[in-house]
């Protein structure tokens, strides 16, 4: 009898003890089961949290997690639990799982009992953590589990002890085990999926960006078209004026064959229309070649000492008889005593005899004035107009190449009771060759 009974009372036992058993089996694989699919690292904590309060004695855990690439620390909590001089756990924790890793690399949990046990059995040992055991127990820390990326520590699981000094069980000890190695692979896949996501976000970026540049090129190269169109319309339109006015003349000088006596101011007139075509023709040219020799720096500057003064008489003489025929004074105010400059002569002449040329272009009524004014080291020279002015739209790409302002005059030419209003004529070359060319002899330009 009282063997059946002992018997009894040890099924019962053991039925007791295989239940807790199977109860935190049960526990360990519902903790699995609830984090095996999660993938965003701030749910993983609080689910792991809010399942070791709810599942285990332990009232109290938290979890810190260094972000060493953004310098940052982030906090998970399920209470009110204050850890105190983190800080100092922090840079006392390191130093002992370095040391009590495990021969495949691996670090240990940190029990606090089993720290003091070590502590008890070997004083050299003791002294060696006495700081990190104080610290553990006046944050009232039990365990402290690594959180492990690669080979390098991220972070930390604390877990509380329990209340009035008790122990935690061996069972309950395995049961934390398979929920650590359950959260530590969580945390590890939600890393990689974040860094996934993050090398997803960049690649975004750098084909965002890439396709962004390719658009702007490919704008670019359609301006860069349009612009190779226009240029080719202008130069054909620009090159044919002069030859057509040659062709015309030459047609008409041929009735004077053996007869220019009969009328030689006819005879005179077409003849000058044919030097200034040609004289046109060869500006043009002169223009052409300039700007090719700009684009390819092969443009030689041969720098010599200038009267500016001189140089400005004669760009005025140039331009004396288009101004003429609008009835436009240029009013030459250049001060007696400007000094010379250090300067291409040749290209001094093109660069005003141009920049006087678009004003008295521009210009319908009214003056074009030039002066000057000096100091040691540079001479200013103004030309001013009183045409319409230039909008600052333009005004912005004044001097890129085959670039023209969409500004408009009267042509003096009557269309029932309103003038004609027209763009004069141009390359879109001559502003480009002038502000290089003065560039290029150390100068500079600007426009108001």
């Amino acid at each position: 009898l009282l063997a059946l009974i002992f018997k009894i009372i040890v099924d019962l036992v053991a039925n007791i003890f295989l239940s807790e058993k199977q109860i935190l089996r049960n526990k360990g694989e519902g903790f699995i089961k609830l984090l095996n699919f999660e993938q965003e690292l701030s749910d993983i904590c609080s689910k792991t949290l809010n399942y070791i309060c709810q599942n285990t004695s332990a009232n109290k855990a938290q979890i810190y997690l260094y972000d060493s690439v953004n310098t940052k620390s982030y906090c998970f909590t399920n209470g009110d639990w204050k850890i105190e001089n983190l800080d100092k756990i922090f840079a006392e924790i390191p130093v002992y799982w370095n040391k009590k890793t495990t021969a495949e690399g691996k670090f240990e949990a940190l029990s606090r009992s089993e720290l003091e046990y070590l502590s008890n059995k070997d004083a050299v040992e003791y002294r060696e953590y006495s700081n990190l055991l104080y610290l553990l127990e006046l944050s009232k820390i039990q365990i402290a589990y690594p959180i492990v990326s690669g080979n390098e520590l991220i972070g930390v699981l604390f877990i509380q002890d329990l209340a009035n000094n008790q122990m935690y069980k061996i069972d309950e000890l395995d049961l934390w085990d398979r929920i650590y190695s359950q959260f530590h692979i969580s945390v590890n896949k939600a890393l990689l999926y974040q860094q996934l996501q993050s090398l997803n976000s960049t690649l975004q970026q750098k084909v965002d960006i890439q396709t962004k540049e390719l658009q702007i090129k490919i704008q670019q190269l359609q301006e860069a078209r349009k612009k190779e169109n226009d240029m080719i319309d202008i130069m054909g339109h620009e090159l044919r004026t002069p030859a057509t006015i040659v062709k015309l003349n030459a047609q008409l000088l041929e009735k004077f064959a053996g007869d220019i006596d009969s009328d030689p101011e006819a005879y005179k007139r077409y003849v000058n229309r044919i030097k200034m075509a040609v004289d046109n023709e060869i500006k043009l040219i002169n223009t052409l070649l300039s700007s090719a020799k700009l684009e390819g720096n092969k443009i030689v500057i041969d720098p010599e000492e200038v009267d500016i003064k001189e140089e400005v008489e004669m760009a005025i003489h140039g331009n004396e008889k288009d101004a003429n025929e609008k009835n436009l004074p240029i009013i030459n105010n250049m001060k007696l005593d400007t000094p010379n400059v250090y300067a291409d002569k040749a290209r001094v002449v093109e660069i005003l005899n141009n920049l006087i040329n678009n004003a008295v272009k521009y210009t319908e009524s009214g003056s074009v004035t030039i002066e000057d004014r000096y100091d040691d080291n540079w001479v200013e020279v103004s030309i001013i107009d009183t045409g319409n002015g230039i909008s600052a739209e333009d005004l912005k790409k004044l001097g890129q190449k085959f670039y023209r302002a969409g500004n408009y005059i009267d042509s003096n030419v009557k269309v029932g009771d309103k003038m004609e209003i027209v763009r004069p004529g141009g390359t879109g070359l001559g502003l480009y060759v002038t502000f290089n060319l003065i560039r290029k002899m150390g100068g500079d330009v600007r426009v108001e």
